[in-house]
């Protein structure tokens, strides 16, 4: 019985989530129709929120504009709830809309049959009698009239009970008059069943429809205590958040609520799947390839300080329309352009971004499952490798280049070399995510075959990627700061990945080899110091082509700001990283040569490994503590820190210069076999252990001074005591003489 209950508990817990998870969903899909609703406002209707004049077609004009923004920002803020009440409201109207239209149709539908058989237009409805004496179907097209005018009729009469009764179910009306005259559309029918004339049976749709507004006006006027009690509950919801938020909370609010990136990319991948169908459509064909015989040449300055005829248009000639053989050739092509296509509002900007961002971050994840492998930890919280750095960059670049701006020709141009940009730097984040695994795995040397593979594959492909991107960018655009820079980017991460394979090779050997390998530490500084000097090198010609080319006269803002930027990540970060490495590693050395060498005499007396790799010692450093480890594991260490790993007293120079009188007695202590001087023993016990404040000095010292005094008062007792007892005994004696 408990068996039952526990699992009905744990089948409705289930289904809750999956509520929760229904409800998120819901809540995504039913906002997105919020941006199609302002990205039309802002093509069609921006212009048209102030009214020119004040005409009356002006300010109606105006006041559609202003609802369709209020109706897009609803969409995207109102809670889920009345949301959906919204949509009910919406979807009343798009029915109402489809019984006038199908009124109409239905009129339209008779006059057309009139006009055919001018006989049809006297047949009426003579009773259900002469109905059920049919003896031909109703579905039948080879009818006759008197059958065609009450198939006619039915599926009129059937529509509109449709319509009528999904109007109730959408505003939940509950009074049966209202349900009612929600058939006013069966007008028309029942007029021409009565053999009401055909040519005056549009009499009957007006007024149905006139009656229609009329109850659509009665609504809402009993509606508009609810919309203004709604808008004083707004009011007072959003003074109470700006008095505990502030504006600026009240804002990013409103704002994080505007623009959520899911709903962004769901509106843009409809969108793009929209174009992308288009494009393939048999008879539609608008795919792009490059002209034969046509080679683009254009620089990228020019395309990013927003130049558009002379420098994207060359550009652009690589790319046009072409006939229906192209499309399955030149796939890639047709995906460029399907997102420039998409690619020219703000909101349509924005959901490319998003796009953008998710891509780069579902290909960082594979990145780093195929390189650790099933199991493996998930993406780092961080802004880089989150993919937001990738849609940021785009946004950036789409500004400054004016992207929206621009015809669809140079749009595209543009975009390709956006694209290739952003490409740059996500392969620069899925190095920063390969190097840690690499690393760990050639540190442990005891991992699958299958786990090098795939690290030394993703290597690779990261190896020859960029070499490709910058073949790539030197055949299609002209030498300039622009292209240097990116250009750099690429070259700097190919040499970052050839770095690192060597480090790999040099840690899975040592890892693999059994003994110790004194020189790995040096090699593996000398190979990353190798790779950091030639991104110096790199990053300060790339610095010095862009001050030229401001000398020159082709200075601009964009560019002083980038090279700014350059010049501190790159150079001067750079810089001051090596040089504060090289000056630990020159003191740990220094520290290492002070030390004193252990003597085998000493190794054998102290018979035990070092505390840092847990290897024998066939050679060690002493340390002024008195501790032994190898020097290149010691050296390793005070690269670190400069404390002892045993008992973290502090190694300066200093103090190991000048050990002279303390090492010598501990040295032949170790070869005598005998234990350290108590001194020793103190200062490696005690090297952690706060000394007491003189209060505590003067407290200890009076305890101590009534612990001696406890201890003399003990010994006289003791000693007056075997005094007494002596006495004792030589009476005793005495007695025994005497009685004898």
């Amino acid at each position: 019985m408990d068996y039952n209950i526990r699992r009905r508990l744990r089948a409705s817990s289930r289904w809750k989530l999956r509520d929760e998870q229904f409800e998120a969903v819901a809540t995504v899909i039913l906002r997105v129709p919020g941006y199609f609703i302002l990205d039309y406002w802002y093509q069609n209707d921006i212009n048209n929120c102030i009214p020119r004049s004040f005409a009356w077609a002006d300010v109606v004009s105006s006041g559609f504009a202003i609802f369709a923004v209020i109706q897009g920002v609803l969409v995207l803020l109102l809670p889920l709830e009345q949301l959906v009440m919204l949509y009910m409201h919406y979807l009343t109207i798009a029915v109402l809309a489809a019984a006038d239209t199908f009124s109409n149709y239905y009129i339209e539908g008779e006059k057309r049959l009139v006009s055919q058989w001018p006989d049809y237009g006297t047949v009426s409805f003579q009773g259900f009698s002469n109905m059920l004496m049919l003896q031909k179907s109703l579905f039948d097209p080879h009818n006759d009239m008197e059958t065609l005018f009450l198939r006619q009729q039915v599926a009129a009469i059937v529509f509109h009970t449709l319509v009528a009764t999904f109007v109730t179910f959408f505003l939940d009306l509950d009074c049966n008059k209202d349900k009612i005259l929600l058939l006013v559309y069966l007008v028309p029918v029942f007029a021409r069943l009565a053999g009401f004339p055909v040519t005056e049976l549009h009499l009957t749709h007006n007024f149905a429809s006139c009656f229609v507004i009329f109850l659509t006006v009665q609504y809402i006027f009993l509606c508009v205590p609810h919309v203004f009690r709604f808008l004083k509950n707004m009011y007072t919801s959003l003074v109470e958040m700006v008095e505990f938020f502030g504006p600026i909370g009240v804002v990013v609010t409103i704002w994080s609520r505007l623009f959520v990136p899911i709903q962004l990319l769901l509106f843009w991948l409809v969108l793009f799947t929209t174009q992308l169908y288009n494009h393939y459509l048999p008879s539609h064909n608008t795919a792009v390839a490059p002209k034969s015989g046509t080679h683009a040449a254009t620089s990228i300055s020019g395309v990013v300080s927003g130049v558009s005829s002379p420098v994207v248009g060359s550009a652009g000639s690589s790319v046009s329309s072409v006939g229906s053989g192209a499309p399955g050739e030149m796939w890639y092509l047709v995906i460029v352009q399907s997102a420039a296509e998409v690619c020219y509002t703000p909101l349509m900007l924005a959901g490319t971004c998003v796009a953008v961002s998710y891509a780069s971050r579902i290909i960082l994840s594979l990145t780093r499952a195929y390189t650790a492998g099933p199991g493996a930890a998930p993406l780092p919280d961080d802004l880089v490798h989150s993919g937001w750095t990738e849609g940021v960059t785009m946004a950036l670049l789409a500004v400054q280049t004016s992207l929206l701006s621009m015809e669809m020709r140079e749009r595209l141009a543009v975009l390709a070399i956006i694209l290739l940009i952003v490409v740059t730097s996500l392969v620069q984040s899925m190095y920063e995510l390969v190097e840690p695994v690499v690393l760990a795995l050639s540190a442990q040397g005891v991992a699958s075959f299958s786990r090098h593979a795939r690290a030394v594959s993703a290597c690779l492909l990261l190896l020859i990627l960029p070499l490709y991107m910058v073949y790539m960018f030197t055949l299609i655009f002209e030498q300039d700061f622009w292209l240097l820079l990116v250009v750099s980017t690429s070259i700097m991460t190919s040499v970052q990945v050839l770095g690192l394979l060597a480090i790999y090779v040099l840690l899975t050997w040592d890892a693999v080899y059994a003994q110790p390998w004194p020189g790995l530490d040096d090699l593996v500084y000398y190979t990353r110091a190798t790779t950091r000097v030639f991104e110096f090198i790199v990053a300060v010609f790339v610095v010095g082509a862009g001050v030229k080319e401001c000398i020159t006269g082709m200075w601009s803002w964009i560019n002083a700001v980038v090279l700014l930027i350059h010049f501190y990540f790159n150079v001067w970060q750079r810089l001051q990283q090596g040089w504060k490495s090289f000056l630990s590693r020159l003191e740990a050395a220094k520290k290492i040569s002070a030390l004193p060498e252990a003597s085998p005499q000493q190794l054998e007396a102290y018979n035990d490994v070092c505390a840092i790799c847990y290897a024998e010692m066939t050679s060690a450093r002493i340390t002024h503590c008195y501790h032994f480890f190898h020097g290149p594991c010691l050296r390793k260490w005070l690269y670190v820190q400069d404390k002892c790993p045993m008992c973290h007293a502090p190694i300066t120079l200093k103090e190991t210069i000048n050990p002279q009188t303390e090492t010598s007695s501990s040295q032949e202590d170790l070869v005598a076999g005998a234990p350290p001087s108590p001194d020793s023993i103190e200062r490696e016990l005690g090297a952690n252990i706060p000394l007491p404040d003189d209060g505590d000095n003067e407290y200890l010292s009076l305890i101590n001074t009534d612990d001696e005094d406890t201890m003399d008062s003990a010994k006289e007792e003791e000693f007056s005591n075997a005094d007494d007892v002596r006495e004792e005994e030589e009476v005793v004696e005495a007695q025994r003489s005497q009685n004898v």
